[in-house]
């Protein structure tokens, strides 16, 4: 439902494939931006320690899972709007 402060659809559904095909958009991206941070930051050539990378590549990792996490919320969310409109 749209909030009561937006003119024109106070209170009007939000239509599923909107929300989907956004959804789908914003975690490839995330996916991409994720990976190639983690991909250049890996391969840097930074004076760090051992434990610093180990500490930093730990810190980072949340980020190449964003994508693919919102990728399967997003799903989800489509399966269960769906779910009994198909014949």
């Amino acid at each position: 439902m749209w909030p009561r402060w937006v003119p024109g659809l106070r209170g009007r559904g939000v239509p599923v494939l909107a929300v989907t095909v956004t959804g789908a958009l914003g975690a490839l991206a995330c996916t991409v931006h994720g990976v190639a941070f983690v991909w250049t930051t890996l391969r840097a050539d930074m004076a760090i320690t051992l434990w610093g990378e180990w500490v930093m590549t730990v810190c980072y990792l949340p980020v190449v899972a964003w994508g693919p996490l919102l990728a399967a919320v997003t799903v989800h969310h489509h399966r269960r709007r769906t779910r009994g409109t198909r014949g």
